[in-house]
Order: C-alpha cells, then structure tokens, then sequence
C-alpha cells in the first residue's frame, strides 16, 4: 500500500509546532491504528455534539481511550513522541514519497522498524 497518516490539526500539522507538517508513511493499518482514528472521529463528533461548558461522561471516557490508544501507537513505534497523540490525521494517499494533493512543505516521519 501507498499511503500515510498526514496531520491536520494540533501540534504536529503546519503552522502550530513547525512550519512543516508531519506525515507518517505506513504499510499496513493495525488494529491499534484503525481504533485510534475511529476514537479521534468520535471524540470530533461528541466535543461539537456537547453544550458550552458542558463536559459528558462520554467525551471523559473518549479522551482517556484516545490517551491510551496513542500511548500503544508509541510502543509500536508509529507514533514518535506524545506530540503525534495531541494531533488530529487523515488517510493520505503517497505518490513519490510525499502526500497526494496537498502542498508542503512536509516533515516525514517513519515508522521505527520500517525503512523508506
């Protein structure tokens, strides 16, 4: 697979922590990485669901499991540092090593374990 985790938000997109945006090629989703970004969704929905000044139980319990999912994705070593949990990512495709249809610049980030 041709593909990557590309940020868009947060500490590791362009313009928060850097001019560059990290991408994160991957060959394959594991299933520590398919519950991750469907937990970033949830918690996406259930933030803009909840009222001002108003914090859910299920909002609470989504944010741990973000917390603890990302951890994983340390010790897997496809997230680098805790920087990489504090930020939100889409499914990119690559095309010549770099993300499709989105403008640099970018910063790669690869996957302990795996080379270019």
């Amino acid at each position: 697979m041709n593909f990557c985790l590309l940020a868009i938000g947060g500490d590791c997109a362009a313009g928060a922590m850097s001019d560059k945006a990290d991408f994160i090629p991957l060959q394959e989703f594991n299933e520590t990485l398919k519950a991750y970004l469907r937990n970033q969704l949830e918690k996406q929905i259930e933030c803009n669901s909840m009222g001002f000044g108003n914090i859910s139980l299920r909002f609470s319990e989504l944010v741990q499991e973000h917390h603890n999912l990302g951890n994983e994705l340390i010790d897997q070593g496809i997230f680098a540092h805790k920087w990489h949990k504090r930020t939100d990512w889409i499914i990119c495709e690559l095309e010549n090593e770099l993300p499709l249809n989105h403008s640099g610049p970018f910063n790669r980030c690869d996957v302990k374990g795996e080379s270019k």
